[in-house]
């Protein structure tokens, strides 16, 4: 019983790990509120994107490349 219990934690653990890494933000971008419009350029990669956290405000104009 005890067995069963450690490796059902361990594989939660591995799959939490798992989850966190494939899940992590990069840097924010932070949108310049003063610039009329924005260009940002996305790089995508093996169902990567990078930059993956950008913060703009409501109306702004954000161009991605």
């Amino acid at each position: 019983m005890k067995k069963n219990v450690l490796k059902s934690l361990v594989a939660v653990s591995v799959f939490m790990a798992f989850l966190s890494a494939c899940a992590g933000l990069q840097k924010q971008v932070i949108v310049d509120h003063a610039e009329k419009e924005r260009t940002v350029v996305i790089k995508a990669d093996n169902f990567k994107f990078e930059p993956n956290n950008i913060l703009t405000y409501r109306g702004d104009r954000i161009k991605f490349k």
